[in-house]
């Protein structure tokens, strides 16, 4: 969005309801689960805002429909690759020593 010149909406939602939301999972979280809810309130608004607000804005300006913005985007370029290179890591990256 950065790049059409699309980013404002993306800067006006970023700066007020995630800020909002983080603020208050993490100090309804933080409560129940000590400093691990700080982390989840903020991975849980970071999700919300990824999940609800990007595909309805891509859509509405690129005329893509959620679920191939969904597949596409976040499937394909991102976890997919993401999940490769942790299994591999995995299998034949180990350290030398743990000390």
């Amino acid at each position: 969005m950065m790049a059409i010149d699309k980013h404002k909406p993306v800067a006006r939602w970023a700066a007020v309801y995630k800020a909002l939301l983080n603020l208050g999972c993490s100090i309804l979280l933080v409560k129940t689960i000590g400093v691990y809810g700080v982390a989840w309130g903020t991975s849980l608004s970071m999700a919300f805002v990824h999940l609800t607000f990007w595909p309805r804005y891509v859509h509405k300006v690129l005329g893509l429909s959620p679920r191939t913005y969904m597949w596409q985007g976040w499937v394909t370029l991102c976890s997919l690759p993401f999940a490769l290179v942790c299994y591999m890591a995995d299998r034949y990256w180990h350290p030398a020593n743990l000390q």
